[in-house]
């Protein structure tokens, strides 16, 4: 009689999960690169593998874009729902009409900046001038960000080479053989770098670079904002979430994107391949506002501004629009409303 009560639940079970399946949105987001590295497993990992965007009815799927221009592009083409990116890519199709705005800031501070070898004879930001210098892509926010960095010292854009060696083993190999004299990614890239025992010199101490925070964030398109709050705040509050989760336990957070990436986990020694990742993990979510500002996706108008002015004067955008054009805070406060004890009582899918 046990077993038979057990068959029944279980078939019941069965015809809700399928019922449940059925009412799913299926959607997608993307990344501006073509990967999806250990560094963003809160924004499209471990929000399916704790079960919290399927719990708002979403099926998400996330993809790579060859940089933030044609990862905007299909956003604004209604081929994604969301975007993770570099925000000045952003700032400027919104400055030349594109139907979107940034719907969470993601870090409390500036991630990118340029580093080379610890070998290298370059000990300054000014000495990059004449340089080759490696781009994830040259339609990349780091393209955009060197050249606003190197302005600043005056250095202009005819006296560095730009090329695209992507942000992983490439781009490492690119440095590492002398093929580029410096790499400009993002902080997690060189963080993965270090952990395989290579030694970097980080050029993080430009001026230009120290109060900057809007950097990279999740970007919607306009009409989505408009019309679906609904699927903007599922999304975000999954991210969310997944970040506070993570924050707490980044050893889970790995074996989530592990277990949904699997070609992401290095081969070799497992444990050791943990505590690498987890480095590179607690290291980016130190940085994100969850982090810095206690809230997921929280920034202000004034650091809006100070990145568009910024990065307007030195020639990175052609105009200066107030800062409600390029981020609303609508979704912020349903984005941070979860239980964390409840949160952190979850169990990881692995």
């Amino acid at each position: 009689m046990r077993r038979r009560t057990f068959g029944l639940g279980m078939a019941a079970m069965t015809v809700a999960s399928q019922a449940r399946a059925a009412d799913m949105r299926s959607l997608s987001v993307n990344y501006g690169v073509p990967q999806i590295p250990i560094s963003t497993a809160p924004i499209f990992s471990v929000p399916r593998r704790l079960g919290l965007w399927p719990e708002a009815g979403l099926d998400v799927t996330p993809q790579g874009a060859q940089g933030a221009g044609p990862a905007l592009q299909q956003l604004i083409a209604g081929q994604v729902m969301l975007t993770f990116t570099g925000l000045p890519a952003a700032m400027e199709l919104i400055n030349k009409g594109a139907p979107i705005k940034v719907v969470a800031s993601v870090y409390g501070r500036n991630v990118f900046y340029p580093v080379v070898l610890a070998n290298s004879p370059i000990t300054e930001i000014a000495g990059l001038k004449g340089k080759t210098i490696g781009v994830t892509g040259i339609a990349s926010t780091n393209a955009q960000w060197i050249r606003a960095i190197l302005r600043s010292y005056n250095v202009a854009d005819d006296d560095i080479h730009l090329v695209a060696t992507g942000d992983g083993a490439s781009a490492l190999s690119a440095l590492q053989h002398g093929q580029v004299d410096a790499l400009q990614l993002v902080e997690a890239d060189y963080d993965r770098f270090e952990t395989t025992g290579v030694s970097l010199r980080r050029l993080n101490a430009a001026p230009v670079l120290q109060k900057l925070s809007f950097v990279q964030g999740l970007v919607a398109h306009t009409k989505t904002i408009a019309s679906d709050p609904k699927l903007l705040n599922g999304l975000l509050r999954g991210i969310a979430g997944a970040s506070f989760y993570c924050q707490a336990r980044p050893e889970d957070g790995v074996r989530m994107h592990w277990a949904e990436y699997p070609e992401t986990k290095p081969q070799g020694d497992s444990e050791k391949a943990l505590a690498a990742g987890t480095l590179v993990l607690k290291n980016q979510i130190s940085a994100y506002t969850v982090a810095t500002d206690k809230r997921f996706g929280v920034t202000t108008q004034a650091k809006v501004e100070l990145v568009r002015d910024t990065l307007a004067d030195l020639g990175q955008l052609s105009k200066r629009l107030p800062a409600e054009s390029y981020f609303t805070d609508a979704f912020i406060d349903a984005a941070n409303d979860f239980d964390m004890a409840a949160m952190l009582a979850r169990k990881p899918n692995l």
